[in-house]
């Protein structure tokens, strides 16, 4: 026998239509942070900033570069030939042997010179010279005469081999020498009575042969340890 249905028994659910709201809580959405108003312009004066210390860096980075590179490796001004000058007659005679005298070469030149005499005004010069050196041994006045000419003042000169040469002067060559003495304290000019024995004298004597004067030019050089 089957039991009985009771009557106060709840009827099954049905499904629930998906648009059917559940009791689920509400979804919440999230609104973003307000930013500060000051932001935006710091972030550009930090921008401003940087480009500054920026430019500063690359420039004195660039300027030392200069300093040590660019500048090492510039290419120098070429430098200027010099001009060519002619040898001078001291250059000239320096470069003769000195194993020769002859007084051939000066009559040959004196018979040149008779030559172009009538061409004076064509002459800037016209000179003879030659020139002594040697440790002094002796000078005092005492006249001479040679070849018709009169000496009142002579000279003995000796080299390091021991030879030896007396030189002549005229009284006008006395008085019109030039005489300059040399030490180590500097330089003067002095007359022919104060040099010494024992100086080193260079005798240089001139002969202008435009003039008419038969007196030499003599200057002296002497020097004194």
């Amino acid at each position: 026998m089957a039991a009985p249905i009771p009557k106060a028994y709840p009827e099954t659910p049905g499904p629930v239509p998906p648009s059917t709201p559940t009791n689920a809580p509400a979804v919440q959405i999230e609104q973003p942070p307000k930013r500060n108003k000051f932001f935006k312009p710091a972030l550009i004066a930090l921008g401003i900033v940087l480009v500054i210390v920026i430019s500063e860096v690359g420039y004195l980075v660039f300027k030392g570069y200069g300093k040590t590179y660019l500048q090492q490796y510039t290419t120098p001004a070429p430098t200027p030939t010099p001009a060519p000058t002619p040898p001078t007659l001291e250059d000239i005679q320096a470069s003769f042997p000195r194993n020769h005298a002859s007084s051939d070469k000066v009559r040959d030149f004196a018979d040149l010179l008779d030559d172009l005499a009538p061409k004076l005004e064509f002459f800037q010069s016209a000179s003879l010279n030659y020139i002594l050196a040697g440790t002094l041994v002796e000078s005092a006045p005492g006249r001479k005469e040679k070849e018709g000419i009169e000496y009142t003042h002579w000279m003995k000169l000796e080299t390091e081999s021991g030879e030896t040469i007396t030189y002549l002067f005229t009284e006008q060559e006395v008085q019109t020498a030039a005489i300059f003495l040399f030490t180590s304290t500097g330089s003067s000019q002095i007359n022919i009575r104060e040099v010494n024995r024992g100086d080193f004298v260079t005798i240089k004597s001139i002969a202008n042969l435009l003039d008419p004067d038969p007196n030499l030019r003599v200057i002296l050089e002497v020097i004194r340890e």
